[in-house]
């Protein structure tokens, strides 16, 4: 079983994808913030992280690396 973290500010988006996700037997979790994003992965172990592009805030590929250098280097 994978875990994901989904970063998109679209909530209808990471509803479909975190129901996607779960049926095929993962854990998914969500974030509607970059920097709720970023606090998330710090925090948690993940494998893979689903990352929007367009925020409010700014662009998703400025917190890339740093998602790269969370502890659990998710890909």
């Amino acid at each position: 079983m994978a875990g994901l973290l989904i970063i998109d500010d679209d909530r209808e988006i990471c509803r479909f994808l975190s129901r996607w996700v779960e049926k095929m037997g993962h854990t998914a979790s969500v974030a509607n913030t970059l920097e709720q994003g970023l606090e998330k992965c710090r925090a948690g172990q993940f494998d893979l992280v689903l990352l929007d592009l367009e925020f409010p805030e700014g662009n998703g590929l400025e917190i890339l690396s740093d998602l790269l250098k969370s502890r659990s280097a998710p890909e």
